[in-house]
């Protein structure tokens, strides 16, 4: 994880580079001490990126039609996943538990956008 807001930053730009299906990466906000960005896919589909270096949050969620239809996060350092089958869901198992970087969480995007014939 990156331990500036420069460089989850760069993460965001690099994703955009990376992955063809991502198109653009729009900063929402910014403060000393966290970032909140969007990586584009299509019009109302995108992945919602929020960090903040201090406390060590970090969240990624995928959003479809204004509704979140997959997400990882963590809060107080114990990540859980938000599953596509119910995004309200807390996954807490022990795959749901280890921390993701933004690359594998947009890989594990880029699989369901397949999966649900989005992409």
């Amino acid at each position: 994880m990156p331990k500036s807001i420069l460089g989850w930053v760069a993460e965001g730009q690099g994703a955009v580079r990376d992955f063809a299906f991502l198109t653009v990466y729009d900063e929402v906000d910014r403060t000393a001490n966290s970032i909140k960005f969007r990586l584009y896919i299509a019009a109302g589909l995108f992945i919602n990126v929020y960090a903040n270096v201090v406390s060590g949050k970090v969240g990624f969620a995928l959003i479809y039609r204004n509704q979140r239809i997959f997400g990882r996060d963590n809060q107080g350092g114990a990540w859980h996943l938000h599953p596509v089958r119910d995004p309200s869901d807390h996954d807490s198992s022990a795959d749901a538990t280890r921390p993701v970087s933004l690359r594998e969480f947009v890989i594990a995007v880029e699989g369901i956008l397949l999966d649900l014939n989005l992409l």
